[in-house]
């Protein structure tokens, strides 16, 4: 069996363009590319680079890596880059990095304000029974260790 690893991509551009108009096609690509054997746990857009957080075997990673590329070739013009998140600390840190890029780029006073990432996906401020999930919320808008 492959092991299956943590990592985080990232992708940039050489010019910036509206996250909103690019939102769609970045789904679709991501959906486009995904091979089967690959989670997404978490995923921004910014005007001039992305931030994908995965787990997958090392070629099934490089695998997704290179067709994202090629779908979004039009607009990330530098080659993608990739680092194995090797343990949780890590993981919770680049977790948290990556939905504090528009907080970080004076995009948005707080992390779930940010319409292009994977957050609102990921909590739900107020769950079925109508509990406010606060918690996580508060933990994600702290300052990490990476962004020192």
């Amino acid at each position: 069996m492959l092991q299956r690893r943590c990592y985080h991509l990232t992708a940039k551009s050489s010019y910036r363009y509206a996250p909103g108009k690019l939102w769609p096609r970045f789904i679709k690509a991501m959906d486009q590319s995904r091979p089967s054997a690959i989670d997404i746990n978490a995923y921004v857009l910014m005007s001039n680079h992305y931030h994908v957080l995965i787990r997958a075997g090392h070629e099934d990673m490089l695998e997704f890596a290179s067709q994202l590329r090629g779908h979004l070739s039009f607009v990330f013009d530098h080659k993608y880059s990739w680092r194995w998140v090797g343990n949780r600390v890590y993981f919770a840190n680049s977790y948290k990095y990556l939905y504090q890029n528009p907080v970080r780029a004076g995009m948005v006073r707080r992390c779930e304000h940010y319409p292009y990432s994977s957050l609102k996906t990921d909590i739900a401020v107020v769950h079925p029974f109508g509990v406010n999930d606060e918690f996580k919320l508060f933990w994600i808008n702290q300052p990490t260790q990476l962004s020192k």
